[in-house]
């Protein structure tokens, strides 16, 4: 079985965690659990060890995209810290890079919940009115019947520009799809132009990470 062959829907059953076994990898994956108090020292020398990785199996990104991905990362480990674990020392968050052909997926697994599927048919909601967009600093800005803006939702937001997403039924796990070469590059500029994506996030010609 490949990775095309497969949703990232199909990787989870309510009330089971979800299962990456379906899919076959091509190289092993990168994981690493730390409490939500450790992460807040900052994740970014996990993150070299996975472009790192990216490098080794000649995958392509663009500049853009790779600042993307980056922040992918930086938002669902945030939001499993100050949510999921509110910055308790006791509390362990983990994440694993999974590596298949020509697709990544970026997995984080919390130890409390939320309640994903309202939070998600608001913000869907006001991405098709046009009423939140992120800003040059890449934050989500929410616009309310008044017109006043404010911010919030970045988390929820940067996933709607992945190739997929999947959270758990009970919110303690969330899933990323992000694909590799130039379709997949033109499909992440589609979305961007759809949600209102600030220009580091547009295209620049590709590199091989």
């Amino acid at each position: 079985m490949s990775t095309t062959d497969v949703s990232i829907a199909d990787l989870v059953v309510p009330n089971i965690p979800i299962d990456f076994s379906i899919l076959e990898m091509i190289s092993e994956p990168l994981s690493k659990t730390r409490s939500a108090e450790a992460w807040q020292g900052g994740g970014n020398p996990f993150f070299d060890e996975f472009l790192q990785r990216v490098f080794d199996l000649g995958y392509f990104f663009s500049e853009g995209r790779e600042r993307f991905v980056h922040q992918v990362y930086d938002e669902l480990i945030l939001n499993a810290v100050r949510h999921g674990s509110q910055y308790s020392p006791e509390k362990a968050v983990e994440v694993t890079f999974y590596f298949g052909r020509n697709v990544v997926y970026l997995h984080c697994r919390q130890e409390q919940g939320f309640d994903h599927g309202g939070k998600m048919q608001g913000l869907r909601k006001k991405i098709k009115q046009g009423k939140i967009f992120l800003d040059e600093n890449r934050i989500a800005v929410q616009i309310d019947d008044q017109g006043v803006q404010s911010e919030g939702g970045t988390g929820l937001c940067i996933v709607q520009l992945c190739d997929g997403y999947l959270y758990n039924p009970t919110g303690t796990e969330v899933a990323v799809e992000i694909h590799m070469g130039a379709e997949a590059e033109k499909r992440f500029q589609e979305r961007c132009a759809r949600l209102g994506c600030p220009d580091s996030f547009k295209y620049q010609p590709s590199k091989t990470l």
